[in-house]
């Protein structure tokens, strides 16, 4: 018989004179096994939702922003250029990220604006493949010279 199994059992099989002792041993090892068992859940829950979070913020985000210091950003497409060319980029495409109000009814909400060119489709991919819900992304492009494209709104 192993060392530990014998300590384990000894402790175990309480004498007649101390058998609190094996109570308090029973009433112990329960309550390690309830503590593993629920941090192994909860970091296995823990781990699931990290992992979902990081997909879906990154499918809809870009890894990095690059914005000018000021307002105004008119020499964006020079900046595409120098940032294509720096190595592991895979896909540069322009933004526009802003705040809005938007009323309905008689309710007015605040919501974050974000302006994504619809013939740059690698960036367009993870919405389509979320669903997009009622449409599709191209009907969003101006069908006549100097109509304004369509706007998609999430449902938050």
């Amino acid at each position: 018989m192993r060392f530990e199994t014998f300590v384990g059992l000894r402790y175990l099989k309480a004498r007649q004179r101390s058998s609190f002792v094996s109570v308090i041993t029973i009433i112990s090892i329960l309550g390690v096994t309830l503590g593993v068992a629920t941090l192994s859940v909860v970091l296995s829950v823990m781990n699931g939702f990290q992992s979902e979070l990081l997909t879906r913020v990154i499918d809809v985000n870009a890894h990095a922003l690059v914005m000018p210091f000021g307002t105004d950003f008119r020499h964006y497409p020079k900046a595409m250029k120098r940032i294509r060319k720096v190595k592991g980029v895979k896909s540069v495409a322009p933004i526009v990220l802003g705040q809005v109000m938007v009323a309905v009814g008689k309710r007015i909400v605040g919501v974050g604006v974000k302006g994504v060119d619809l013939n740059a489709s690698e960036h367009l991919k993870p919405l389509q493949q979320a669903g997009v819900g009622k449409g599709n992304l191209k009907a969003l492009l101006p069908s006549r010279p100097g109509e304004l494209p369509g706007i998609a709104l999430g449902a938050g």
